[in-house]
């Protein structure tokens, strides 16, 4: 034993307070050979005058002192010098008193004649609680500090956490972490993905600046490439000494003295790193890493956060366009300039959707499957002023009656068995824009009613909602029955057939226009062509003619995928008969006679075309003469029928 604490070194000082001369030299001389501070006291005045000036850390107290009893003056003791122990003495120990001093604070209590060995063990047991007491201290002021400084960190984390552009975080880093680490400015350097440059950013008094820096001089001869590439912080209490970094021997320069480095990276990356730095010598030392390091994850989340935030910002940029352009292809598809029509029939459609295009009554399209009911739906969304607004297709066939009303409608949470959440219905999602009911008289007569509400009063109401929401919504019906028979069948409400047939629009078979095949049958050919390696140029005049027979009960939809099997079937650059695969049905004659006709005339086109140009040795100039035709319109014609 030293007399002095374990941890600190410090000598202990113990007051010996006795009224026996003997007693206090004697403890005085013992104590002094442990190595302690010891100063004596005969009686209680000197004792506390002594304790007033200097703290002493263990009190040997005889408990009959003159003038004053032993434990009153364990309470002044108490009372004015809290911190000290003390060890209570006497040779007249009683029941009474031990109970009083300790209940008082006293450490022990000893009986006279002393046995020094219990002496010595006690002091060195009040010398260990000291330590303790100590370090307990030191430790509750330690994690306060650390409490401190982590509220400090969690703020500015809540700051740049927030903070989508760098320049901004590093202003808030700025201005919150001056708590927790000194500097003078902060620099953060960004590594590029392809290590070809560095992106730095320095923040001080005067703001934020940034520059590139070559990447690969950075990672090579900078203390902050050495960080980036060992990703391990490096601390340098002085720039004084030689340095073999060349940015330290700049920073010197510029006037710095200290500065430490940290990594950042994610999910073990290497982002760049982030230096604190100092004008003052020695303001970073290894005992700060552990705060410092934790500031260097926070901050690698941080930029990780704002470097997703501008893609995310990019990509939806990039979507807006797309989306933009999506929209102008679409509102191009079903521009009626577009659109394949030839026969009056079809033209006629044309002209009764153009005059109800910019209205919001209801439209009733009818027709056979595959005629185009839902491309003139279409039609009359993406060239209305609705345009920019939902367009919501349901096929009242196509989805069971009892999850029917639910989808129609949306439900909420707790309306059924299941339902565990808020549903928005089909109708809600068309708001603003159009609804188009496909096969409208597959409608169950419970859902005619919920649909009438809807036609009449433009409200819908949820499954189990209590009130209703009034919509912004066109409606579009259509059907592939006669509607008007269903009524008189009662298959069908009479008043939801008055509201949906405000509009109607017949679109015929394809069979009763007949001018229209030739035309749609050369648009899927150059739609599916493009897809395929295949070199099919045309339709053979025989293949022409085989289309116009067929009496095409599948409609537009079956001449489509008819076209696109043929592409794969063909042979050569000719699509023949035998690749459609058609058998003919009963022809219309007038209609035959018709397209007879015009087959006959295309084929007499493309002779005298070829011989034009055969006659004038390929040159296209007097070729269109002799026709009595323009050049372009040549150029066209040869196109058309493959001649080159």
């Amino acid at each position: 034993m030293n007399g002095r604490k374990e941890k600190s070194g410090e000598r202990i000082r113990v007051l010996v307070i006795d009224d026996e001369p003997g007693s206090r030299e004697t403890l005085k001389d013992i104590l002094e050979e442990e190595g302690y501070l010891v100063s004596t006291a005969g009686e209680w005045g000197d004792a506390l005058e002594q304790m007033s000036r200097e703290h002493v850390h263990i009190a040997l107290l005889d408990i009959r002192l003159p003038g004053m009893n032993g434990v009153e003056v364990l309470e002044r003791i108490r009372r004015e010098s809290p911190d000290t122990a003390v060890i209570m003495i006497t040779a007249y120990a009683t029941l009474e008193n031990s109970i009083r001093a300790l209940n008082l604070g006293a450490y022990s209590y000893l009986t006279k004649p002393l046995n020094i060995d219990e002496v010595k063990v006690q002091i060195r047991r009040v010398v260990e609680n000291l330590d303790l007491a100590a370090e307990r201290d030191r430790l509750l002021l330690e994690t306060k500090r650390w409490a401190s400084q982590l509220q400090v960190v969690n703020e500015m984390t809540r700051g740049i956490i927030v903070s989508h552009d760098v320049k901004e975080l590093l202003k808030v880093m700025y201005r919150e972490m001056g708590e927790v680490v000194r500097y003078d400015d902060i620099v953060i350097s960004l590594l590029d993905p392809d290590k070809q440059t560095i992106e730095e950013f320095r923040v001080d008094v005067e703001g934020v600046k940034a520059r590139y820096l070559p990447g690969g001089k950075v990672l090579r001869d900078h203390a902050v490439g050495w960080v980036i590439r060992m990703q391990e912080p490096l601390i340098t209490p002085s720039l004084l000494g030689n340095s073999p970094f060349e940015d330290e021997r700049d920073r010197l320069s510029a006037g710095y003295r200290s500065r430490v480095i940290l990594p950042l990276a994610m999910k073990g990356n290497a982002m760049g790193a982030v230096a604190f730095e100092s004008r003052e010598e020695g303001e970073y030392r290894e005992d700060q890493l552990g705060l410092l390091r934790l500031i260097g994850r926070q901050l690698s989340v941080a930029l990780e956060n704002a470097r997703l935030y501008e893609e995310l910002l990019e990509s939806k940029e990039a979507l807006e366009v797309e989306n933009v352009d999506l929209r102008t292809k679409v509102s191009d598809r079903y521009n009626f300039g577009n659109m394949v029509v030839e026969s009056p029939e079809m033209k006629e459609i044309m002209r009764l959707v153009a005059r109800v295009i910019n209205s919001c009554s209801a439209v009733f399209l009818e027709g056979e499957s595959g005629t185009g009911k839902e491309l003139i739906a279409h039609c009359l969304h993406f060239q209305g002023p609705r345009k920019e607004k939902p367009f919501v297709v349901v096929n009242c066939g196509a989805i069971p009656e009892n999850l029917l009303e639910s989808e129609l409608f949306g439900y909420e949470k707790g309306a059924f068995t299941g339902a565990d959440r808020v549903k928005e219905g089909l109708f809600e999602r068309a708001n603003g824009g159009t609804f188009f009911l496909d096969e409208v008289d597959e409608l169950s007569k419970a859902l005619q009613v919920k649909l009438l509400r809807v036609l009449q009063d433009g409200e819908v109401r949820r499954l189990g909602a209590v009130t209703s929401k009034v919509l912004d919504v066109r409606i579009i019906a259509a059907t592939n029955r006669d509607l008007k028979r269903l009524v008189e069948e009662k298959k069908f409400r009479e008043d939801i057939f008055y509201r949906l047939h405000v509009y109607p629009i017949r679109i015929p078979p394809l069979r009763e226009r007949r001018e229209d095949i030739i035309p749609l049958a050369e648009h899927f050919l150059e739609k599916y062509r493009r897809r395929t390696p295949n070199r099919v140029k045309d339709f053979s005049s025989a293949a022409r003619s085989a289309l116009l027979r067929y009496d095409w009960p599948g409609n537009v939809r079956e001449l489509e995928h008819v076209v696109e099997k043929s592409i794969h079937l063909a042979d050569g650059k000719w699509i023949e008969p035998e690749d459609l695969g058609l058998k003919p049905g009963p022809e219309s004659e007038d209609g035959e006679a018709r397209w007879t006709l015009k087959v006959e005339r295309e084929e007499l086109m493309r002779k005298r075309v070829e011989e034009a140009l055969k006659s004038h040795a390929g040159n296209r100039a007097r070729a269109a003469r002799e026709l009595g035709i323009h050049r372009t319109q040549l150029y066209r014609y040869m196109k058309r029928y493959d001649i080159r």
